[in-house]
């Protein structure tokens, strides 16, 4: 006798401020990916991030959180604990900024904890002013050894009691059971999408983080290039390298994109590699037809 197989109930959480240009975008996309129910944290946003998001039936719960410290372990873990309750098959931790792929995969798995580990970056492209997926299309592959260095893991994982998830979604503790890697689960992330939006995440994000006595280095590089007056300048040099590179890979362009993209250690690390390794390859997502 044939049995229809039962669809995979998958609850995903998300954590946004200031992200209207991409949290439609966003919703409707993990939709198509068979995420049926999501639980939203607004932090505190002051463009209409909420009300986007409230048209979908699928985002179940929002809940405002006006603290300004960017406590994003202890805000998704909080979602965590609702989605729990839901009973579902998979919980998937998304930022605002990535969309995730492959996630009808996640039946495959029998572990009860998978690690994503394949991130594809979008760098910006010029002259835009809020998010568009066709417009932000090339990306970013890194491979091999490259892979290896800028590897950056995210978590899903079936209801488990007492699971807490990590800054960043990026691990878990308090669980100590069966987990697998894959890159058959990946993710398009776009974090800088404007002039604007770069802005407000440089300066906004990590004075939030410094009220806790947190540090991202990265941002507080952008912070500081900011307080000198040359963060409009960074961005659109990263722009002028993207837009160089695309036409023609090269090392020169890739270490500009580099120093703005990541910190110090894999920068060098990835430029060493670039001495005898290819090129990260750039592709286009959504595919030409």
């Amino acid at each position: 006798m044939f049995i229809v197989p039962t669809k995979t109930k998958i609850v995903a959480t998300i954590l946004a401020k200031n992200e209207e240009d991409i949290i439609g975008a966003n919703i409707e996309h993990h939709i198509e990916q068979g995420v049926s129910s999501i639980i939203l944290t607004d932090n505190g946003s002051t463009d209409n991030t909420k009300e986007i998001a409230s048209k979908y039936k699928e985002v179940i719960e929002i809940i405002d959180e006006p603290d300004d410290t960017h406590f994003q372990e202890k805000w998704v873990n909080n979602m965590n604990q609702i989605a729990y309750k839901l009973n579902p098959d998979w919980i998937v931790h998304i930022d605002a900024d990535e969309l995730w792929c492959g996630l009808g995969k996640l039946r495959h798995f029998k572990e009860n904890v998978i690690f994503s580990k394949k991130t594809l970056i979008h760098p910006p492209v010029p002259d835009l002013k809020k998010f568009d997926k066709l417009k932000m299309k090339n990306y970013l592959e890194f491979k091999g050894k490259m892979e290896d260095v800028t590897v950056e893991w995210k978590v899903a994982h079936r209801p488990i009691e007492g699971i807490e998830i990590l800054h960043g979604n990026h691990g878990v503790k308090n669980y100590h059971g069966s987990s697998s890697q894959t890159t058959a689960i990946y993710r398009h992330h776009y974090p800088v999408r404007s002039y604007e939006q770069f802005e407000r995440k440089a300066v906004h994000g990590y004075l939030a983080m410094k009220k806790r006595n947190a540090v991202c280095n990265r941002w507080k590089s952008w912070y500081e290039t900011w307080e000198e007056g040359k963060l409009k300048n960074l961005y659109d040099q990263t722009v002028l390298s993207w837009t160089q590179m695309i036409r023609n890979p090269n090392k020169t362009d890739l270490d500009k994109i580099l120093k703005f993209w990541t910190n110090k250690e894999i920068h060098e690390k990835i430029m060493d590699l670039a001495k005898n390794e290819k090129l990260p390859e750039i592709k286009q997502w959504p595919a030409k037809k």
